[in-house]
């Protein structure tokens, strides 16, 4: 495998995945009896990085709707005539 850059970044790396280092690293690390998962688990910084880039997708995905959704409202607002004493005045209400 090749090395390819993502935009997620982990703990201590800037941006970049060597699948074939990590590959190296991690039937090295299981010959030596290393676990899967846990604090010092061959797979526990890929399981981080790849959750950290799901939330980080998940938080954009959801600011993005939010953002649309506060446009629309503003969009739908509509004029009206509101009476006062002096005379009539234009009020923009949602």
């Amino acid at each position: 495998m090749a090395k390819v850059r993502t935009n997620t970044k982990g703990p201590s790396e800037e941006g970049s995945f060597d699948y074939d280092e990590f590959e190296k690293e991690a039937i090295s690390r299981f010959k030596e009896g290393a676990g899967l998962v846990g604090s010092d688990g061959v797979l526990t910084g890929l399981i981080q990085r790849l959750v950290n880039a799901a939330l980080g997708g998940e938080m954009n995905a959801h600011l993005k709707e939010e953002r649309a959704a506060s446009a629309d409202t503003k969009s739908d607002q509509e004029q009206r005539l509101v009476g006062q004493r002096q005379g009539p005045a234009q009020a923009t209400v949602p």
